[in-house]
């Protein structure tokens, strides 16, 4: 009997494994099996559907390149059924590309490992998510569980109001404490339950009503003393109020207080009795939920890890109980852990000792955030004064009363990206609940520095993509496709303003010949040579230079009169002229020179860009007819050929 209950605690976990190779299924189930997980396996989707659905796994480590169905559409019907959308799922394939990890993610996946996998990766990644998921289903749990007693005792509270004596023989019975306040002559008792709730030993409390008042947090006290007055003054029925009170320690306890007052014949209250009710566990149980789900919102919304910082660092210091807390990360011009964010509570000296911090870089191994990154885990220190990692900046802990800290790293893509540190002003042992709460938001931070880096990656590469495709390869000028989306743009942008718009088409002469000459190397070097021309004279922001299509070139030039499309067009022509790259083929000069047709307008309600490539192209070729080596303008709808070119 023992033998079996042994088995069954050492179970950690039931893991369903998902892959179409044998070899690597039976090498996973070696690896967890090591590790005390029970281990399920399936070698394809349909498989694995129902596996998931019957048996319910605590984690599934889902293959992408499956026989039947690939794994994202796997991760997508489990995610969809009720049943199955909480079991967290691990991607493990060979596949490594941004786009792979965005899908996984994007899907419902909450880890991503690349095959081969490292045994001790695995059973870190396995680990994590488990606890994870276990922690979120005790808050849960737990939470319910104390909602469900808080109502439970509040129904019992309104029947025992209408009977004195049941009420204080329950309450003698309950865990909670008991006072009663002589408002005569200002006395109170305390319970011995009332003064342990608080961390003091029966009668070392002053029955004195400043012995309670003192403890009081000095944010609640205004308002609790405030309903203590409204239900002596008969505007409420009952005295009810959850505030906290300072345990011995220094901590603070978050209590529920309930009290009856009793009254004379001339209705003046001459006493007052209740109970004092510890709900310390519940307040955490929802601050550490609340905390939680704030974090995985953040994770969605937040733009920065600033951003993120801002929303969860005060929170889980609060909530965990330290009194200062920072956060680091790597500046990336120089490679150290720069100080982000810092956090405070009240206590005197950690203002000061904040702004001592800001501005600060750690190295690795460098400093308490440092020494954190270096070993890449979660490290406790009990006793900064013993600590080495402090050696370099002890006195200013020492000016701030520091004592305990505990610092965790923040991953992303296997890499340490971010520290985040706590202090404590008194000597804090190892706490378990601090621990596991600060890792389950530490957690949830990587999972947003992953997801900025790949959605960094993503745009990075959109935007390479998208000027790729709108590059011409051999000039790097605009290429037809930039030019058509352009020139459509700006004609809408001429018709709203009602400004002019010009077009210059531009062609090299006798470039065939030269190509047959000095070779088709030579020809796109000479190419090249007249676009940097063209990219030179479109000299403003709006104007755009693009290859047109072989040796043909435009510039649309937005805003453009007759004039200033003419002298662009002379420039070009004398700048083509100026490079002087020999053309012995050319009939016309011993150098390449280039032909250009120049068209201007101002655009009509109807009309389109069609029209002035149209008419800049028409010019071109008399431009050509002509003998080229020339400019040739068309205004609206006259062609003007006198004295805009030259022949050599």
């Amino acid at each position: 009997m023992n033998d079996a209950s042994n088995a069954l605690t050492s179970i950690k976990g039931v893991i369903l494994i998902v892959d179409d190779t044998a070899a690597h299924r039976l090498l996973f189930e070696d690896m967890l099996k090591s590790e005390g997980y029970v281990t399920l396996s399936a070698e394809n989707g349909l498989s694995a559907l129902s596996q998931a659905r019957s048996a319910h796994p605590d984690l599934i480590l889902l293959d992408i390149c499956l026989p039947d169905m690939d794994g994202y559409t796997v991760c997508s019907t489990l995610k969809c059924n009720p049943k199955t959308r909480d079991i967290p799922i691990v991607f493990v394939s060979a596949l490594d590309t941004t786009i792979d990890l965005a899908r996984a993610f994007e899907v419902g996946g909450v880890d991503y490992l690349v095959k081969p996998v490292q045994p001790l990766e695995m059973s870190a990644r396995v680990r994590n998510q488990l606890q994870f998921r276990r922690i979120q289903a005790q808050l849960i749990e737990q939470n319910l569980r104390l909602q469900q007693e808080i109502r439970k005792r509040y129904h019992v509270e309104n029947e025992l109001s209408a009977n004195r004596e049941r009420w204080h023989l329950a309450l003698q019975g309950s865990n909670d404490g008991l006072w009663d306040w002589d408002i005569a002559n200002g006395s109170m008792y305390f319970s011995e339950r009332w003064q342990e709730i608080v961390g003091h030993e029966p009668g070392t409390l002053l029955p004195q009503r400043r012995s309670w008042q003192e403890l009081v947090h000095p944010e609640d006290l205004e308002w609790v003393l405030e309903f203590i007055r409204y239900h002596l003054e008969c505007v409420t029925t009952h005295y009810y109020a959850e505030y906290r009170l300072r345990h011995k320690s220094g901590q603070y306890r978050w209590v529920l207080d309930r009290g009856q007052a009793q009254w004379d014949d001339r209705r003046n209250p001459i006493r007052m009795s209740g109970s004092l009710t510890d709900v310390t566990l519940r307040h955490q149980s929802e601050e550490q939920l609340q905390l939680l789900l704030a974090t995985g919102q953040a994770v969605v919304q937040a733009d920065t890890f600033q951003e993120m910082l801002e929303i969860v660092l005060g929170k889980l210091c609060t909530i965990a109980e330290w009194d200062a807390g920072e956060a680091w990360s790597i500046d990336e011009p120089s490679g150290r852990l720069q100080h982000r964010m810092g956090w405070h509570s009240s206590q005197p000296g950690l203002e000061a000792f904040q702004q001592m911090r800001t501005g600060l870089f750690f190295s690795e191994n460098q400093g308490f955030p440092g020494y954190v990154w270096a070993l890449q885990e979660g490290i406790w220190v009990e006793d900064i004064e013993s600590g080495g990692a402090f050696a370099s900046h002890r006195s200013m802990f020492r000016e701030a009363g520091l004592h305990s800290a505990y610092g965790v790293p923040i991953f992303a893509d296997r890499q340490v990206v971010a520290v985040l540190v706590f202090f404590s002003c008194g000597r804090r042992s190892h706490n378990t609940r601090a621990i596991e709460l600060t890792q389950a938001v530490a957690s949830q931070l990587s999972s947003f520095m992953l997801r900025q880096q790949t959605k960094r990656a993503l745009t990075e590469a959109n935007t390479e993509l998208q000027r790729l495709v709108t590059l011409d390869g051999l000039t790097q000028l605009a290429n037809r496709r930039k030019f058509d989306d352009y020139i459509h743009t700006e004609w809408r942008r001429a018709l709203r303003d009602g400004t002019p718009l010009a077009l210059l088409m531009c062609d090299v002469d006798h470039f065939k010949r030269y190509n047959d000459y000095y070779g088709h190397q030579a020809g796109d070097a000479c190419l090249r040579w007249v676009a940097s021309v063209l990219e030179a004279q479109a000299k403003r922001i709006t104007d755009l230079a693009a290859r047109y299509g072989g040796e043909e070139f435009a510039i649309v030039l937005p805003n453009t009169d007759l004039s200033g499309a003419i002298a662009v067009a002379e420039r070009v022509n004398q700048a083509v002229r100026d490079l002087k790259i020999p053309h012995e083929e050319s009939p016309i000069s011993d150098c390449v020179t280039v032909s250009i047709g120049a068209a201007y307008t101002t655009p009509l309600t109807g009309t389109l860009p069609t029209r002035l490539i149209a008419r800049a192209d028409r010019c071109l070729y008399q431009a050509k007819a002509l003998g080229r080596n020339r400019v040739f303008v068309y205004k609206d709808d006259v062609l003007l050929s006198e004295g805009l070119g030259r022949s050599e």
